[in-house]
């Protein structure tokens, strides 16, 4: 979807009261270039005391643009679906608003992406990409447009049956994120238990996002 197409996405999802929330994330290849392209149709946001946001993308299904290059092939992680898979991104602290930062050594999110199947076995496999990334992000009643800007994935564990067809790569993305607290919790409490093996994190306190 082109920049102005999400904007205008964006502002009709404002009038029509959308409640996930939407997101787009593009994945750039490290070693070929190829760009792979994700849409989120739940993206939900929480906060806590300390200035610290959740966000969390969430999908039943892998999708990728490819419209202007042959070479973008959709993702194909594994041999039969059903999939799903959800970003976290766990944002420490907001650029102010205006400031430009162009050093690319600079991160202030730490971003996880996670790829799931549990198709014909018991167990659930899984793809967890980790990474960091600069991300700005502007607030309004319940709501945050969120901007991920310069950032670096990498795989990070296999699980089970499925094969990574991304490697290491950059991500990109515009995000227009709705408050939802419990849905942030459910969701993070659900991919620990589907990461069993994985290291856990701490839920998000409920505070106010249009106060910050």
């Amino acid at each position: 979807m082109k920049p102005i197409n999400l904007i205008l996405a964006l502002s009709l999802c404002v009038i029509a009261g959308c409640s996930a929330g939407r997101a787009e994330v593009t994945f750039t290849k490290a070693d070929t270039g190829h760009k792979l392209f994700e849409s989120f149709p739940g993206a939900y946001i929480t906060s806590n005391r300390d200035g610290e946001y959740d966000i969390v993308l969430v999908n039943d299904t892998l999708r990728a643009a490819g419209q202007q290059q042959a070479s973008r092939k959709p993702l194909q992680p594994v041999a039969q679906p059903p999939i799903e898979q959800a970003i976290h991104i766990h944002l420490f602290w907001r650029p102010v608003e205006g400031a430009m930062m162009k050093e690319s050594s600079i991160t202030n999110a730490i971003i996880h992406w996670y790829v799931f199947s549990n198709e014909g076995s018991r167990q659930t496999d899984m793809l967890h990409y980790q990474g960091a990334a600069f991300v700005t992000m502007s607030t309004r009643g319940q709501t945050a447009r969120i901007q991920i800007g310069d950032g670096q994935i990498a795989p990070k564990l296999i699980k089970g049956n499925l094969t990574d067809p991304v490697g290491p790569s950059k991500i990109t993305g515009s995000i227009f994120a709705v408050r939802n607290d419990a849905k942030v919790r459910e969701l993070l409490a659900s991919f620990q238990a589907k990461a069993a093996n994985e290291p856990t994190w701490s839920g998000a306190e409920e505070t106010d996002i249009s106060s910050r």
